[in-house]
């Protein structure tokens, strides 16, 4: 009925605390591993992460859900990995090592007084231009390519009998296209949180419509996004799509959420094309299906928080902020209203990666405030220049009239800086996720990538908050020390699979480009960038940026590059 705790098989942990004259605001656990004798019994290296994290007790390592969290009713959630001390105590000091990344300045009214990033001076301090780095397994062994890898997943190797069922074999060879060819082109996470692939192929094991939209998108990748093979299977999906659930008047909540999955798919694979309308009506079906079922957290709520159904809602808010239609009008969900959802109970632990956002949902949240914040200062401004035009055209002034256009200035300029010091202070004190760190810790390189990619989301958010907020002109110092501190960090992420997030960084980097050297360079990374990763938004992208040089030509003046957007007649995802 009782068993006896054997104390001396217990890991040793020490929470070591940061110094407080240290640059780094977050803590990193070290874990003190005592020399295993025979004698001493250990406590479970491979089980589930509830029962390792959580309750830090054995695991019996039954598959696929062991006893415990049988019992206790949650989902067990193992890693592909086996854990190695060795390998993590080496890993968590090469963290502490990059310590200077986090900054730490805490006042609000905080201004860039650093030309480069702490992180990585070495590279980005050299002149030389980066060669392409090549990822080296733990005997120094090179490893292959991970663009070039197939993804592994043993359990999704061979296609399933459910497969065969749906389609033929030239679907099948299109879906393998998607698994092996697509899945490692977008994603930026391992494959143990890969929901690319472990979400949507599980769903198209039943979902006849879910399989026929990944054959899709693999005909797109493959034979073009007009070819005869793409339509043929789009077309498909669609026909069983609207007869199974859209056109049920009794939609139950697994119905919500194939027909959730479905949008997002669909949403996904025209921002993959390059496409600049048609992503947004299946995004705003997406969106008036969450708002019939209640709300993002109920959704979540009503699914026990499962991961397939975090993975749906996080790409749900990635589309919503990473567009030129937020930038102009706002979030279509407010931020809190994510954050609400992806509080406690949203466990980065047992999520992992998130294949779209990395490790840096956090950043992404804070982009969308800024967006919002312009968005709402615009606003003002506009009613603030109606009044001043106004004024303009009644001369002489009565002091009433003087004292209220006064009145309305001084609030607009107090509001301004509030919000541009709040979000400052954000920016400066966010650091990445130590739950989601440690699905790196045994890849030293994957690791560098990944914090590499959060400091230079820090500086997007920078150059958005100075332009957006600020009214910053381009050819500003700070702006410029920005740009030039994100130089070497976006040639850095370049030579790795992350590179699929820059856009929405060179799209901002782009736009503070005022000098032809700066301009020459950015167009280089625009077309490397689409070189080894044909996403179709890269050479709009570039588009955009081109089009606002022309514009501001000295980079005199704040210009909107969503007003270029709307020129163009699009709407552009930018991810």
């Amino acid at each position: 009925m009782f068993s006896t705790l054997d104390a001396t098989s217990l890991k040793v942990i020490k929470s070591q605390k940061p110094d407080e004259n240290s640059k780094s605001s977050i803590s990193v656990r070290q874990f003190m591993v005592d020399k295993p004798d025979s004698k001493k019994k250990l406590r479970s290296k491979t089980g589930c992460l509830h029962c390792r994290f959580k309750l830090k007790k054995k695991c019996d390592e039954v598959h696929p859900t062991c006893t415990s969290c049988r019992k206790r009713g949650v989902e067990c959630v193992w890693t592909i990995q086996q854990f190695n001390p060795k390998t993590t105590k080496h890993s968590l000091s090469k963290v502490e090592d990059l310590k200077g990344l986090f900054s730490s300045k805490n006042s609000p009214n905080y201004t860039l007084d650093e030309p480069f990033s702490p992180f990585l001076k070495d590279i980005l301090l050299n002149e030389e231009p980066l060669n392409s780095i090549e990822e080296l397994d733990d005997n120094g062994e090179p490893i292959e390519n991970y663009i070039n890898q197939a993804v592994y997943t043993p359990i999704y190797l061979q296609p399933s009998s459910n497969f065969q069922l749906f389609l033929d074999g030239s679907g099948i060879e299109l879906f393998d296209v998607y698994r092996y060819r697509v899945i490692p082109m977008i994603s930026v996470c391992p494959d143990s949180s890969n929901y690319l692939l472990k979400t949507y192929v599980t769903l198209a094991a039943t979902e006849e419509a879910i399989l026929n939209s990944l054959a899709a998108w693999g005909a797109a990748k493959r034979d073009g996004p007009d070819s005869e093979s793409r339509n043929y299977y789009r077309n498909k999906a669609r026909e069983i799509i609207e007869e199974k659930y859209i056109n049920n008047p009794n939609l139950d909540k697994y119905g919500f959420y194939v027909l959730l999955a479905y949008y997002l798919i669909d949403s996904g694979l025209e921002v993959f094309l390059g496409d600049t309308n048609k992503w947004y009506v299946s995004f705003k079906l997406a969106e008036d299906l969450l708002r019939r079922y209640g709300s993002a957290k109920k959704f979540l709520h009503d699914f026990n928080y499962s991961n397939d159904a975090k993975f749906l809602i996080a790409n749900f808010q990635y589309r919503d902020i990473m567009s030129s239609v937020s930038l102009r009008f706002g979030t279509t969900c407010k931020i809190l209203t994510y954050q609400d959802a992806f509080s406690k109970q949203f466990s980065l632990l047992e999520y992992g990666i998130d294949p779209y956002q990395g490790c840096i949902q956090g950043l992404y949240l804070l982009m969308g405030e800024i967006f919002n914040g312009s968005v709402e200062l615009k606003h003002s401004r506009e009613d603030l220049n109606a009044r001043l035009k106004q004024a303009d055209e009644v001369l002489p002034h009565d002091e009433e009239f003087t004292k209220d256009v006064n009145n309305r200035r001084v609030k607009h300029y107090i509001n301004a800086d509030s919000i541009y010091f709040e979000l400052l202070s954000k920016i400066e004190k966010i650091s990445p996720n130590e739950d989601q760190l440690y699905f790196l810790m045994n890849n030293s390189c994957e690791l560098d990538y990944h914090l590499a990619l959060f400091e230079l989301y820090r500086n997007t958010c920078k150059l958005y908050l100075l332009i957006y907020i600020r009214q910053i002109q381009p050819i500003s110092s700070e702006i410029q020390l920005i740009l030039l501190d994100s130089f070497k960090l976006i040639d850095f992420v370049m030579e790795s699979h992350l590179r699929t997030s820059l856009v929405m960084t060179l799209i901002a980097c782009g736009v503070c480009c005022v000098t032809n050297l700066d301009r020459c360079e950015m167009r280089k990374k625009f077309n490397k960038l689409h070189s080894l990763c044909k996403v179709g938004n890269v050479k709009k992208a570039l588009k955009i940026v081109e089009e606002c040089w022309l514009r501001n030509t000295k980079g005199e003046y704040c210009h909107d590059w969503v007003t270029v957007c709307e020129g163009f007649g699009w709407k552009l995802s930018v991810c």
